[in-house]
């Protein structure tokens, strides 16, 4: 569980009308990715959380079952779209602006993170990431989403969310959602750890 957890750190720090997205598109629309954290944001009780502001497609990657899972959540048809999703590197960086941040729930640097993950990393003391991200954020969780993966109409997601304190506490999940009437709902739990 360690592995994992480490594994996913790793992967982390490293209009009116619904519009369809196209096949060429290698990253879906900003709009449904913030509609899906927003939704997130919304139903959470954080007492205090920090959410890096790079979102990356690494978490999905934990194994090949879960691969298979997202894959086969997706209609046939939608299939290259998904894998050509799933092997984009390129973050996306999050705009404030656009999400439902409160005084509790604040977006802080990957860059930094990155840096201090790495420092921890040369030293071999990796509870040195732990102590230097709470002196740097306070004692609020650290919020990783990734980012989701779309069928080609838009209109299902599989998102990967996750929440830590430690080494050895956290949790994530991978969720499937479906979009009707402009709304997303949650309709499935494709993967989920916890340590």
């Amino acid at each position: 569980m360690k592995f994992l957890f480490l594994s996913l750190l790793a992967g982390v720090l490293f209009s009116c009308e619904e519009k369809a997205l196209k096949i060429s598109d290698a990253v879906p629309y900003e709009r449904e990715i913030y509609e899906l954290i927003n939704l997130n944001l919304s139903q959470a009780e954080y007492q205090e959380a920090n959410l890096p502001d790079k979102l990356f497609i690494e978490p999905f990657h934990e194994n090949e079952h879960i691969l298979s899972k997202i894959e086969n959540a997706f209609p046939k048809e939608d299939l290259e779209f998904v894998r050509k999703q799933l092997r984009d590197t390129i973050a996306f960086t999050l705009k404030g602006k656009k999400l439902l941040l409160s005084e509790k729930v604040r977006l802080i640097s990957d860059d930094t993170l990155k840096r201090m993950f790495n420092d921890a990393i040369k030293t071999e003391k990796f509870s040195a990431f732990w102590d230097d991200y709470r002196k740097k954020f306070g004692k609020g969780i650290m919020l990783v989403y990734a980012k989701p993966i779309f069928s080609k109409d838009g209109k299902t997601a599989a998102f990967y969310v996750s929440s830590s304190y430690g080494p050895l506490s956290g949790g994530g999940s991978i969720l499937l959602f479906t979009k009707k009437d402009k709304k997303w709902k949650q309709v499935r739990t494709l993967s989920w750890w916890i340590s």
